[in-house]
């Protein structure tokens, strides 16, 4: 293997919700056009070994071996890919990516993400969407540090490790303030505490 990884069931969900896709060489595209003229893929099954670029482990003596750096550059001046590294990284180890197990990896996204995933990959992901769980990597798509004021899993647990670090009093521009005045929602919110909120 080239690398090991997690998939990336946002690409499958998009895929799955016919998400128009931006590139400049292949034009804007309906995602499964875009990965059926990009990478062959048919349906979102063969998206299962597509791996999501914020979790990668890379085997480095096979990269050099293989000169998949240079490779990399080269299919860059061709193809201008729709997600730049992940997609390029997917396009060249292709058929040379192991997929981590979901014990060990877990990507948390989106809830419009996991409304449009297909079954079975949508009854998979929730069942193992489990804080009791002992994942090894949690990567966060959707980031509690940006919506505090959500219930995201695993948000408890990431402001415990992050309480042990230097950044402990590090507080994101969203933690502080939040002030949205739109026809959808009215909303301020202070240090995580809703002053008012209207939707």
């Amino acid at each position: 293997y080239y690398l090991a990884g997690t998939n990336d069931i946002g690409i499958v969900a998009l895929f799955n919700d016919e998400e128009i896709l931006e590139s400049k060489t292949e034009g804007n595209l309906v995602a499964k056009e875009y990965y059926k003229k990009v990478f062959n893929y048919d349906n979102f099954e063969d998206l299962k070994t597509y791996v999501n670029g914020g979790i990668m482990l890379f085997n480095l003596e096979a990269f050099r071996k293989d000169d998949i750096e240079n490779k990399m550059y080269d299919i860059f001046n061709k193809i201008d890919f729709a997600y730049n590294e992940q997609d390029c990284y997917n396009y060249i180890c292709k058929n040379k990516i192991k997929l981590l197990s979901k014990q060990d990896a877990i990507l948390l996204v989106h809830d419009r993400i996991v409304r449009i995933l297909p079954e079975p990959l949508k009854s998979e992901y929730l069942e193992n969407y489990d804080e009791n769980k002992n994942h090894l990597i949690i990567h966060f798509i959707n980031k509690p540090w940006k919506r505090p004021e959500q219930n995201i899993p695993y948000a408890k647990l990431y402001n415990q490790i992050k309480a042990q670090t230097p950044y402990r009093f590090h507080r994101s521009r969203q933690q502080i303030i939040r002030f949205k005045w739109n026809k959808k929602t009215k909303h301020l919110i202070l240090f995580g505490k809703s002053i008012f909120n209207y939707v």
